[in-house]
């Protein structure tokens, strides 16, 4: 019942935020829901997490994405070396060592959507690889966007929309790392009772990148950024094909993982 009402209140803000965002009007005094959205993404991805492998395993999950995203994030603002130099504004709220608490929660959103879209259809140590690119796939969106709105500000330029292709590189392994992690946590997870239908998990997890995806399309097409989109298609049309797929016998999965 509790994820089911977080779920609602994170379509809500994301309706209202779309809106709002959408008609570039972000007063003062609402500067602080900013990051609440992000919050809520990932939140609703550890809940998919929970549903799908437990609690715990779930909880353990949810806090290793965060934190190791916090981390390698954290080493790319004060080196510039992973990502390319950059650094980030106070338009996401709260920071540890110069990186926004909102990132690590975004990063278990951008883990659980691209886990639960692929983890039927690849098994084992490729998952982490597919996972990655389609991270990565989702990205060449989202930065463009976020880079415009004045999240965080390069420090170096590059040829997409001002952004250094180390940024996506930096991308590709930071999110290996991540699902590396995530295939690590729950083997033979099988194991472990599930809180929901399989069927169910993936079917939010689509819900939760269809909403994203259809946030940053807006703005991006808002401010004048087509090729994006085109590239936001991508996660989402793999997403939605791999969502139709059967799941895979649990006895055959525990075998290849």
């Amino acid at each position: 019942m509790v994820i089911r009402w977080l779920f609602r209140l994170y379509l809500f803000w994301f309706a209202v935020g779309t809106v709002l965002l959408t008609v570039d009007w972000m007063p003062e005094w609402l500067r602080w829901s900013n990051p609440v959205f992000l919050y809520l993404a990932g939140a609703v991805g550890a809940s998919l997490f929970v549903r799908a492998y437990g609690r715990l395993r779930g909880i353990v999950v949810t806090v290793t994405i965060a934190l190791g995203a916090m981390v390698l994030e954290g080493v790319g603002v004060h080196t510039g070396r992973l990502f390319g130099a950059y650094r980030y504004t106070d338009w996401l709220g709260p920071q540890v060592f110069g990186v926004p608490v909102a990132i690590g929660t975004a990063w278990v959103m951008v883990v659980a959507t691209s886990h639960f879209a692929l983890r039927h259809a690849v098994r084992g140590w490729p998952l982490p690889v597919a996972g990655a690119t389609l991270a990565v796939a989702l990205d060449l969106l989202l930065d463009p966007v976020a880079a415009a709105k004045g999240y965080w500000i390069w420090e170096q330029t590059g040829r997409y929309y001002g952004i250094p292709w180390t940024n996506f590189s930096g991308w590709f392994v930071t999110a290996w790392l991540l699902h590396t992690a995530v295939v690590l946590l729950v083997h033979r997870s099988d194991a472990v009772p599930s809180h929901a239908p399989s069927r169910d998990v993936e079917s939010d997890a689509f819900l939760l990148l269809f909403t994203v995806l259809a946030l940053f399309s807006c703005l991006s097409l808002q401010i004048g950024y087509q090729l994006p989109v085109l590239y936001g298609l991508i996660p989402w049309s793999l997403a939605f094909w791999l969502k139709g797929r059967k799941p895979v016998d649990s006895g055959r999965e525990k075998a290849m993982v």
